[in-house]
């Protein structure tokens, strides 16, 4: 007699894909984002808005510029994280509490993103400072543009690159290098994830 094992049903196998969720997470936020845009609400946490021309208080200004950075994130980030997700679940499975493991992936991936944030507004304020007691550079903003897209091409260009898309793409090597058990090592991964 031979016994046949019925495949899981599909509700069953969509809960335990972890690209449900991230892709789930990263449809909301792109739905946010189209609204925002659509109606003029991404202004007000554009970086322009929030470092000058706003009369909000500095803590409101730079909420909403963070609560619009987390969306960008959301939309754009997060699906970059599916496939370590994907092979991260049944890996942790097998640890003790797999459960705080994943969120610690989470976490940690979202951390480094979070964290980019001041960063970039950083760095826009000393460009916008630059410009500002530079007159020759301020009527000349195209320069900044063609800078930008130097810089966006040399990377499009170099070998960095292609390591970052290869942990994104192919995370079989960057898991097994890097997998320790547990909430700290779901962290620490999700961290050096986020990092490429």
């Amino acid at each position: 007699m031979t016994t046949t094992t019925r495949p899981a049903p599909i509700a069953a196998r969509l809960r335990r894909d972890p690209a449900v969720g991230l892709w789930a997470v990263a449809g909301v936020c792109w739905a946010i984002t189209f609204g925002l845009t659509v109606t003029g609400g991404s202004t007000a946490a554009h970086h322009d808005h929030v470092l000058e021309h706003d009369e909000h208080p500095w803590a409101l200004r730079i909420g909403l510029f963070l609560a619009v950075w987390v969306v960008m994130l959301g939309a754009m980030m997060l699906p970059t994280l599916v496939p370590l997700a994907r092979l991260f679940g049944p890996v942790s499975a097998r640890s003790g509490h797999p459960r705080s493991a994943r969120a610690g992936l989470y976490g940690g991936y979202l951390l480094v993103w979070v964290a980019c944030a001041p960063l970039a507004l950083l760095f826009d304020s000393g460009i916008h400072l630059v410009v500002h007691s530079w007159p020759w550079l301020g009527q000349r903003e195209g320069l900044i543009l063609a800078g930008a897209l130097l810089a966006a091409g040399a990377y499009q260009l170099s070998p960095l690159k292609d390591r970052c898309l290869t942990a994104c793409r192919d995370p079989f090597g960057f898991l097994w290098q890097h997998y320790r058990r547990g909430l700290s090592g779901g962290v620490r991964l999700g961290v050096m994830h986020g990092r490429w």
